[in-house]
């Protein structure tokens, strides 16, 4: 039997979280949660690494791009891609960093979101 794609989905609104999880679980994927960047940072620090990252931008604590910034930082968490979620125009540009996969303006599409996820199963 083949395990479901992990995915961390990292929003900092309840509902927001709520919802898309609950989406991607009945889509057949695994998900693991953030409320913020510090948050998911603990989380991959327990070794699960997903096989996406669901990011939004503006958080408390650490946002997307401190979190895009560690992430990166880190050989083993710099290789998994990254859909950014964002109502911010242009809130994942830096000259930095890659781009990432993927950029879902919010309120995002949910077949855009699943199209944009779907791709990362394959990989």
């Amino acid at each position: 039997m083949v395990s479901p794609l992990h995915i961390m989905l990292v929003e900092d609104d309840p509902s927001i979280q709520g919802a898309v999880s609950l989406l991607l679980e009945r889509e057949g994927f695994r998900v693991s949660c953030a409320g913020n960047g510090a948050e998911a940072l603990r989380l991959l620090g327990g070794g699960d690494d997903p096989a996406l990252i669901l990011l939004d931008m503006i958080m408390p604590v650490m946002n997307g791009l401190e979190f895009r910034i560690a992430q990166h930082r880190d050989a083993r968490l710099a290789a998994i891609p990254v859909v950014v979620l964002s109502d911010m125009p242009g809130a994942e540009e830096t000259d930095h960093l890659p781009p990432p996969s993927a950029v879902m303006p919010k309120p995002f599409d949910i077949d855009q979101l699943l199209a944009a996820v779907e791709k990362h199963r394959l990989h």
